[in-house]
């Protein structure tokens, strides 16, 4: 159901989950032409306390200015401060209406608040508060929907900071999911359509029990010394607008930082070895958590029957490792921030982190 008539001109989407709020300002003009105007990512952690969301909310809010409309969407329910999902988006709700209204206007002078809620499907806040199932970590269908009005078939793979998503598209729909449902984290982790890998906050233990160095395999330490972005930082490869999170030890994020902090899960310091040895052993944990990857998105193309010539489309902030997947795959690759038109290089890199937040807001404002 799409809860309003008419186009508004200056739409914001947001993405609102447990570590990160995402923000897209998109500008309608007419029916067919859109142009990204901002895109931001900022650290909020939820799971410290709701008062973080407020902040980031007021702030953002500020910085992007007065749209005509708001299309939110959402995963932070999963945030261990609610006791449950539902309770959660619940709570998101009713902080998202009021950090986002305007005092001192009537109703009827506020922007419009529209929650998605799969599909192409909307609701207003009331019908929201009522279906939070139909709207608890729907975001990726907004990547796939938004998507779908560009390619017709191919894989839609977002690589985030936490987790990855992997969807295919067949005749600009979603494949092997069934139509007009939200399918829990549950089901999509047993499908591998979620993945809990992403390339800043992933602790390395997570990726493998063992590593090989210098001949022979070690286990690696049970302990979060270390995570994906430290790989990634000695590798050059992550972009400084992804590189938000705080470190495993609270320290800087230099080479040399993570050299340390990698070396600690092998049992050593890292002045033990040049810094050549650790960009190798990071070479290796990227090769480990690729090829997890890799295998996952060939899993969706076989069962979608997708063709060598169906494109993969990626987001987010591991898009260097989507190229290198599509490229082992035999499949082109698209970059999803060449979809809409933007000022310059540095935002279509902000665009491309913040996909299911300009997703929603080109929905918003083309709903049906």
């Amino acid at each position: 159901m799409t809860p309003h008539t008419g186009q508004p001109t200056r739409i914001i989407g947001w993405d609102i989950g447990g570590a990160y709020v995402k923000a897209a300002l998109l500008e309608m003009d007419g029916k067919t032409d859109a142009v990204i105007l901002d895109a931001v990512k900022t650290p909020c952690p939820l799971w410290r306390g709701i008062d973080h969301l407020e902040a980031t909310l007021a702030r953002l809010g500020t910085q992007l200015g007065r749209p005509d409309c708001h299309g939110v969407t959402m995963t932070g329910e999963l945030a261990d401060i609610f006791p449950d999902r539902l309770e959660g988006v619940r709570r998101i709700l009713k902080l998202v209406q009021s950090s986002l209204s305007e005092p001192g206007h009537r109703d009827d002078q506020q922007p419009r608040m529209m929650i998605y809620a799969g599909g192409r499907d909307f609701l207003d806040p009331a019908q929201a508060y009522k279906h939070p199932h139909r709207v608890a970590s729907a975001n990726w269908q907004a990547l796939a929907a938004w998507t779908g009005d560009w390619v017709d078939r191919g894989l839609v793979v977002d690589i985030g900071s936490t987790t990855t998503d992997i969807i295919p598209l067949g005749d600009g729909r979603l494949q092997n999911y069934p139509q007009n449902r939200n399918l829990s984290d549950h089901e999509r982790l047993r499908d591998a359509g979620l993945v809990y890998s992403g390339v800043v906050r992933t602790p390395l233990i997570a990726l493998t029990p063992d590593i090989f160095f210098e001949g022979g395999s070690i286990p690696l330490m049970a302990e979060i010394f270390a995570t994906t972005a430290d790989i990634y930082r000695l590798l050059g490869w992550l972009h400084p607008h992804s590189d938000q999170a705080p470190t495993a030890d609270g320290a800087g994020k230099t080479a040399t930082d993570s050299a340390r902090r990698l070396a600690r899960m092998i049992g050593l310091d890292a002045a033990e070895r040049p810094l050549a040895v650790w960009r190798d052993l990071a070479d290796r944990f990227a090769t480990i958590q690729r090829k997890s990857l890799r295998n996952a998105c060939q899993r969706h193309i076989e069962h979608a029957a997708l063709r060598p010539s169906d494109p993969i489309i990626g987001y987010g902030c591991g898009q260097f490792l989507i190229k290198k997947i599509a490229a082992e795959l035999g499949h082109s690759y698209v970059a999803g921030e060449t979809f809409l038109a933007v000022r310059d290089a540095d935002l279509a890199t902000r665009m491309a982190i913040c996909g299911p937040a300009v997703a929603v807001a080109w929905l918003a404002a083309a709903p049906g």
